[in-house]
């Protein structure tokens, strides 16, 4: 939050008189956060390495059956929730990612898998 940003009561932000940028030198920024921005993966303890965006759109292609369709639903629903995305709208989606599949899973196994990330991921969120 920064002025001249609004806040949720209809205010603006302002600048503290001890703390206007253009009158006072920014203060360099702590060498762990300098570290975090630069590699965020290594930093915060993941060793996984980010797939491509074509490893997603090659996925939400749909999969046919015997090539992995569990582990894909599973990638995708995990990718999803660890990007905080809408559980619901997680779900939809994935309900669409399976009529692209040639055929679709039983719906009882995609929520199957689809509940079992989720529980994962709110054990990975400390709750």
């Amino acid at each position: 939050m920064a002025s001249p940003s609004l806040h949720s009561v209809g205010k603006r932000y302002e600048w503290e008189l001890s703390s206007r940028p253009i009158e006072n030198k920014i203060a360099e920024a702590p060498s762990w956060l300098m570290d975090m921005i630069r590699d965020p993966i290594h930093t915060m303890g993941d060793t996984r390495q980010p797939r491509p965006s074509s490893h997603w759109h090659d996925l939400m292609q749909g999969i046919r059956e015997g090539n992995g369709r569990n582990p894909a639903a599973a990638s995708i629903a995990g990718h999803l929730f660890r990007k905080y995305v809408d559980p619901i709208l997680i779900y939809e989606i994935m309900v669409l990612w399976n009529e692209r599949n040639s055929p679709p899973m039983d719906i009882k196994e995609l929520n199957k898998i689809v509940d079992s990330i989720a529980k994962k991921e709110i054990g990975r969120r400390g709750g």
